[in-house]
Protein backbone atom coordinates (compact mmCIF):
# COMPACT_ATOMS: atom_id res chain seq x y z
CA UNK A 1 0.00 0.00 0.00
CA UNK A 2 1.36 3.42 -0.94
CA UNK A 3 0.27 6.57 0.85
CA UNK A 4 0.30 9.58 -1.47
CA UNK A 5 2.35 12.59 -0.33
CA UNK A 6 0.76 15.97 -1.03
CA UNK A 7 4.05 17.90 -1.21
CA UNK A 8 6.97 15.59 -1.93
CA UNK A 9 9.59 18.37 -1.78
CA UNK A 10 8.42 19.53 1.67
CA UNK A 11 8.30 15.91 2.83
CA UNK A 12 11.87 15.25 1.68
CA UNK A 13 13.09 18.46 3.33
CA UNK A 14 11.44 17.55 6.65
CA UNK A 15 12.66 13.94 6.48
CA UNK A 16 16.24 15.11 5.86
CA UNK A 17 16.08 17.53 8.79
CA UNK A 18 14.84 14.83 11.15
CA UNK A 19 17.45 12.38 9.86
CA UNK A 20 20.14 14.99 10.54
CA UNK A 21 18.84 15.54 14.09
CA UNK A 22 18.97 11.83 14.84
CA UNK A 23 22.33 11.45 13.14
CA UNK A 24 23.82 14.18 15.37
CA UNK A 25 22.26 13.01 18.64
CA UNK A 26 24.46 12.21 21.61
CA UNK A 27 22.65 8.90 22.11
CA UNK A 28 23.40 7.78 18.55
CA UNK A 29 27.06 8.74 18.84
CA UNK A 30 27.32 6.97 22.21
CA UNK A 31 25.73 3.81 20.80
CA UNK A 32 28.15 3.84 17.86
CA UNK A 33 31.13 3.94 20.22
CA UNK A 34 29.96 1.77 23.13
CA UNK A 35 27.24 -0.24 21.38
CA UNK A 36 24.40 -2.03 23.17
CA UNK A 37 26.21 -2.14 26.50
CA UNK A 38 25.51 1.57 26.91
CA UNK A 39 21.76 1.07 26.73
CA UNK A 40 21.91 -1.84 29.16
CA UNK A 41 23.83 0.34 31.61
CA UNK A 42 21.37 3.24 31.26
CA UNK A 43 18.37 0.97 31.77
CA UNK A 44 20.11 -0.70 34.71
CA UNK A 45 20.72 2.68 36.37
CA UNK A 46 17.01 3.50 36.12
CA UNK A 47 15.97 0.13 37.54
CA UNK A 48 14.31 -1.01 34.34
CA UNK A 49 15.96 -4.39 33.88
CA UNK A 50 13.01 -6.80 33.40
CA UNK A 51 12.68 -10.01 35.35
CA UNK A 52 11.55 -13.04 33.38
CA UNK A 53 10.53 -11.00 30.33
CA UNK A 54 8.51 -8.51 32.45
CA UNK A 55 6.38 -11.33 33.88
CA UNK A 56 7.50 -10.75 37.47
CA UNK A 57 8.32 -7.03 37.37
CA UNK A 58 11.70 -5.34 37.33
CA UNK A 59 15.02 -5.78 39.06
CA UNK A 60 14.55 -3.25 41.88
CA UNK A 61 18.22 -3.26 42.97
CA UNK A 62 19.60 -2.85 39.46
CA UNK A 63 21.10 0.57 40.24
CA UNK A 64 23.20 -0.91 43.03
CA UNK A 65 24.51 -3.72 40.84
CA UNK A 66 28.28 -3.78 40.55
CA UNK A 67 28.09 -5.26 37.05
CA UNK A 68 28.19 -1.97 35.19
CA UNK A 69 29.50 -1.93 31.66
Amino acid sequence: MTIPVADEEAYRKEAKQRFDWVNQSIMKMTLEVYETATMVDLVRLKGGIPMRNWQTGVFVNAASSENSV
